[in-house]
């Protein structure tokens, strides 16, 4: 499995090296029109408690905790840096096309006080009078109704990376529960990169085939679970039909469903629990980090997780030729034929409304790009990701819905570089086709999509 070393650990790099330079903070001082330079305390403090210490924190997976003043100002100039670049906070979604739930990003004002700051010095200013907090951003508390995890430990294989999926019953209930939110109860924080959930109902398309061929995968592993990559199989040669359940990646938080709406999960279903780990010690790392599931006997409205892509590709009919440094791969049209088939129990009839999006794609993915033309030929971006990074994947929620109904088309489009100048190919790329393995490839919109 080729390494990838995510833009925090390349950001570390950076500002170890720009500390050789530091001698610690410089005294307040004032602009060119002699008003006072930002302090930590009363202006920069306030954005990095918000939309930072989530993940820069002992414990969590920033490489630098940012908790204090003098935490925060020996690397003041690699914080401005990474918030003028906008590659932090982490949010890829691209500007300009419609609002999203739960945005981190900064404003220009606030980029610039942050890079006023540390061009005055980083000064501290009162700590006895802080500025005010910023509003909150997470999609609020989740209930822990259920959690699920592997029943043993398992020691993280690192190299530096470690894809590990694991098989999780559903408790012993005749009716069926609904799942309203998620989040994660994590055991090492350390490792843990990211995480995605599969619900395997018992109306599958391979019915109870589904379950016999997860267990034989985990059987055949003398360690718990079993090595996976891209999705729940552990088979990259091998597709087996799932469910998405959950996402969480670091900083997100718990998710909270759409208000009313949620995924129904039947008696006698399974879960995966795919784990995304990176370990780049040589010390063994041990993990047994539990889904936390929100449940309700009974919702207003069906939701789904709904991926959207061409069912040609993952036959074979997706081609990254090597050297080319722009391939675009395009799927457009009605996809309430396709859902069918991976989503269960919605009446789509009638259409459904969009509420959330998640692109994937593997490593040499550039931009995906989601939109709805509708019948009067309006479009609606439903989300744009560019530049595509394949170690931020995360649910963007709309902040209004988007109504698909007859007449109506889905179009997902999914840009890839294979050429030599893309550092994922080695400077020696190869032709790539659809596939669950790392050197493979994939375009998929998943929609979290209700009835009308």
């Amino acid at each position: 499995m080729d390494p990838r070393r995510p833009f925090f650990v390349v950001q570390l790099a950076l500002v170890s090296a720009g500390l050789a330079a530091c001698t610690g903070p410089a005294p307040k001082t004032a602009d060119s029109g002699g008003s006072a330079a930002p302090t930590w305390h009363a202006d920069v403090n306030p954005i990095v408690q918000s939309r930072c210490v989530s993940c820069h924190q002992d414990g969590e997976i920033g490489p630098f905790a940012l908790t204090t003043y003098a935490e925060a100002a020996p690397l003041a100039e690699a914080i401005a840096g990474s918030v003028e670049s906008r590659t932090m906070p982490p949010w890829g979604a691209e500007p300009g096309h419609r609002e999203y739930l739960h945005d981190p990003s900064l404003t220009d004002d606030q980029v610039a006080l942050v890079r006023a700051w540390a061009d005055a010095g980083a000064p501290e200013g009162d700590p006895a009078a802080p500025g005010a907090a910023l509003p909150d951003v997470t999609s609020g508390e989740i209930t822990a109704d259920l959690t699920l995890r592997s029943e043993a430990p398992y020691t993280v294989q690192g190299d530096p990376d470690d894809y590990r999926c694991f098989v999780l019953e559903w408790p012993e209930i005749e009716s069926s529960q609904w799942v309203t939110g998620f989040t994660t109860e994590l055991d090492n924080r350390q490792v843990v990169h990211h995480i995605a959930a599969y619900l395997f109902r018992p109306d599958n398309l391979m019915g109870e085939a589904v379950f016999d061929q997860l267990r034989t995968w985990e059987d055949a592993d003398d360690t718990p679970g079993y090595e996976c990559y891209g999705g729940p199989s552990g088979d990259t040669s091998s597709q087996i039909p799932a469910i998405q359940l959950a996402q969480w990646v670091p900083g997100m938080g718990g998710l909270q469903l759409p208000a009313g709406s949620g995924i129904e999960v039947p008696p006698g279903s399974m879960v995966v629990l795919q784990m995304h780990y990176f370990d780049p010690t040589s010390e063994p790392q041990v993990d047994q980090t539990g889904l936390s599931l929100q449940l309700a006997d009974s919702v207003e409205r069906r939701g789904a997780f709904a991926p959207w892509l061409s069912g040609v590709w993952a036959a074979g009919g997706m081609v990254v030729p090597a050297g080319e440094a722009e391939v675009v791969h395009t799927e457009e049209g009605d996809p309430r034929g396709f859902f069918e088939f991976l989503v269960a129990g919605l009446d789509m009839s009638g259409g459904f409304d969009v509420h959330s999006a998640l692109f994937h794609m593997h490593k040499l993915g550039k931009r995906g790009e989601l939109a709805v033309t509708h019948a009067d030929g309006e479009e609606e971006v439903v989300l744009v990701v560019d530049p595509w990074d394949f170690d931020w994947q995360r649910v963007y929620q709309l902040a209004e819905p988007i109504e698909f109904r007859d007449g109506d088309s889905l179009r997902v489009s999914c840009t890839f570089d294979n050429s030599a100048d893309n550092p994922e190919t080695g400077g020696s790329p190869q032709e790539v086709t659809w596939g669950e393995g790392t050197n493979d490839e994939m375009c998929v919109g998943n929609l979290f999509i209700t009835e009308p």
